[in-house]
């Protein structure tokens, strides 16, 4: 998360258009954070569903099939687990691998309206790049 956690991070879904642009793009941190992601997904599904894990690894092996020995993105993976799960993974985690970054989540009660909680969300920054 400490690289995520800087203004200069790149989102885990990045275009690439040079040879030298791949250098920028497959980070350890896009491979952590795309694995991260790919766990909350499957826990997310899994409390979907009547049988834990068959609709996500089913997907998966339909995945690996399909590509196998080919080139993939993003979008095959989510179109196949949409496919296996009912769930609209492209808008799931589209938020996710666009934009850098993890999200701070703050939660505030009211003092003058009992029960009453205001949710704002912003960028996680380390301190030393949040001045």
């Amino acid at each position: 998360m400490d690289a995520d956690s800087i203004i200069t991070s790149l989102p885990v879904k990045t275009p690439y258009f040079t040879a030298d642009d791949l250098v920028t793009v497959f980070t350890t941190m896009a491979y952590q954070k795309g694995a991260s992601l790919v766990r909350m997904l499957s826990n997310r599904i899994n409390e979907l569903n009547d049988e834990p894990n068959s609709a996500f690894w089913n997907a998966m092996a339909e995945y690996l099939q399909e590509f196998s020995y080919g080139n993939v993105n993003a979008d095959d993976l989510f179109r196949v687990l949409s496919e296996f799960t009912n769930i609209d993974t492209t808008a799931l985690l589209n938020s996710w691998v666009l934009q850098p970054g993890h999200p701070v989540l703050e939660f505030v009660e009211d003092s003058n309206i009992p029960d009453t909680y205001y949710i704002t969300q912003r960028r996680y920054l380390s301190r030393e790049n949040s001045r």
